[in-house]
């Protein structure tokens, strides 16, 4: 199994205003030993999405396929979503299909950063 994360953080405060950045792991080198195991594209254009006018406990992410998720080109076999809640370690959140290009987390709640890491696997 290759894979290959985009990591995207999700800051919730009190008021259930939502700050969205993405970023890349900022250790080199577990981005060396990362890139060295990637056999499959990643997905790309991470999007975290709030609902308004809710009360703060669903968010959709949503992201483009790996290129390599392409019909006639199936090398990915599926995705799997990884999120930790404030400064914890990741844990599995889903493991979803191939052609999956979104996520509904309707166990989220205010007052804490969410991280997600979606990868994709061959």
């Amino acid at each position: 199994m290759a894979w290959y994360a985009r990591v995207c953080r999700l800051a919730i405060p009190a008021c259930l205003a939502f700050s969205v950045t993405v970023a890349q792991p900022s250790d080199s080198s577990d981005t060396d030993s990362l890139a060295a195991a990637v056999r499959v594209a990643p997905p790309t254009s991470v999007i975290v999405e709030d609902f308004k006018y809710d009360t703060g406990n669903r968010l959709r992410l949503s992201w483009v396929p790996s290129i390599d998720d392409q019909p006639g080109r199936r090398a990915v076999t599926g995705y799997l979503l990884y999120r930790a809640v404030d400064d914890d370690s990741l844990s599995l959140l889903a493991e979803l299909e191939p052609a999956t290009t979104e996520y509904l987390d309707e166990t989220v709640s205010p007052d804490h950063a969410y991280t997600y890491v979606v990868a994709a696997v061959s």
